[in-house]
């Protein structure tokens, strides 16, 4: 119930950033849930689909869920070369601060 909960607030709140408010300045949208990761919206769903996982401990569904990751992450790298195109050093930047999917940085930590 937990993981369900979060995929659906990050898949929400990103898809309310996206396609409400946020989007109509028309630049790129670094506050929010898009400041802990570049693609809440992908985590979210892959998220729904760890929580089905869960929910039926089925073969059928780990299958899905692995389908899903090889998936997003290859959308979610065309999805950033487009927005390199558009948004240039300012995505470029935003790249190296916030992690692609998930919301923690592995390795070496800035001191």
């Amino acid at each position: 119930a937990v993981i369900l909960f979060i995929s659906a607030y990050l898949a929400l709140t990103a898809h309310r950033q996206v396609f409400g408010g946020d989007a109509r300045a028309g630049g790129l949208i670094t506050s929010g849930v898009f400041s802990l990761v570049r693609h809440p919206m992908y985590l979210g769903s892959w998220l729904f689909f760890c929580g089905l996982v869960s929910a039926t401990l089925s073969y059928a569904s780990a299958g899905v869920v692995l389908v899903m990751a090889v998936f997003y992450c290859y959308v979610a790298r065309y999805e950033e070369r487009l927005l390199i195109k558009t948004f240039g050093a300012e995505y470029q930047e935003y790249r190296t601060r916030v992690p692609m999917v998930f919301p923690l940085k592995l390795g070496k930590r800035k001191q």
